[in-house]
C-alpha cells in the first residue's frame, strides 16, 4: 500500500509547507486539501494517486474521489485509453439516442393526447350545446303553453318535457292553434306522448 506521503513526494511535487500540517489539520479546509493533491506544474501526472489503498478521511470528499478516478484513467496505457475513450463515446452516443427517443416519445404522446382531448372536448361541447338548446326550447314552449293555456297538469308537463327536438318543433307550430288544455292533450296523444 502506498501512503499519501509517498504519493505527495514522488508522484507530484506539492507545496511542502502543506505537508507539514498533516492530514488531521485538513478536516474542513478544502483549499488545503486541493493544494496537497495539486501538482506545481501541469506536466506532472498523478502516477501513484490511484494506487492509494486507504485514502485518508479528508480525501473522501466527492471532489477527491473523482480526482482519484481521473488519476486512474490518466495512467491508462495508450491502448487502454483508446478502449476507454471508445467505450465512453459509445456510452454517450447510446445515452443521447435514449434521451432523444424519450423526448420524441413524450412529445408525440403529448400531441396525441392533445388531439384526442380536443376531439373529445369538441364532441362533448357539441353534445352539451345540443342539450342546452333542447332545454331552452322546452323551457320556451312551456312558458308559451302556460301563458296561452294556463297552468298545465303535471302529467301534460312531463309529456311535453319528454318530447324529442323534432316533436318540440312540431308542437311549437301547432300550439298557436290550441284553444285549451284539451287540444294540447289531444296533440300529445296523436304524437304518441300521452295516454
Amino acid at each position: 500500500s502506498i501512503s499519501l506521503m509517498a504519493v505527495a513526494c514522488f508522484a507530484m511535487p506539492v507545496c511542502f509547507g502543506m505537508l507539514a500540517k498533516g492530514t488531521f489539520h485538513l478536516e474542513t479546509l478544502l483549499f488545503d486539501k486541493a493544494i496537497l493533491a495539486k501538482p506545481l506544474y501541469p506536466e506532472a501526472r498523478p502516477r501513484h494517486l490511484p494506487d492509494l489503498d486507504d485514502r485518508p478521511q479528508p480525501f473522501q470528499d466527492p471532489v477527491f474521489l473523482q480526482l482519484f478516478e481521473i488519476a486512474e484513467i490518466a495512467n491508462f496505457s495508450p491502448t487502454e485509453q483508446e478502449v476507454y475513450n471508445n467505450s465512453l463515446k459509445y456510452y454517450r452516443d447510446m445515452n443521447n439516442v435514449v434521451n432523444s427517443s424519450r423526448q420524441e416519445g413524450v412529445k408525440e404522446g403529448l400531441q396525441q393526447g392533445l388531439q384526442r382531448g380536443l376531439e373529445r372536448g369538441r364532441i362533448e361541447g357539441v353534445e352539451q350545446e345540443r342539450l342546452e338548446n333542447l332545454r331552452r326550447q322546452r323551457s320556451l314552449i312551456n312558458r308559451i303553453l302556460t301563458r296561452t293555456l294556463g297552468v298545465l297538469p303535471a302529467e301534460l308537463q312531463q309529456s311535453v318535457n319528454e318530447l324529442s327536438p323534432e316533436q318540440l318543433t312540431d308542437l311549437n307550430e301547432a300550439l298557436l292553434d290550441f284553444d285549451g288544455i284539451e287540444a294540447l292533450a289531444d296533440w300529445l296523444r296523436q304524437s304518441g306522448r300521452s295516454n
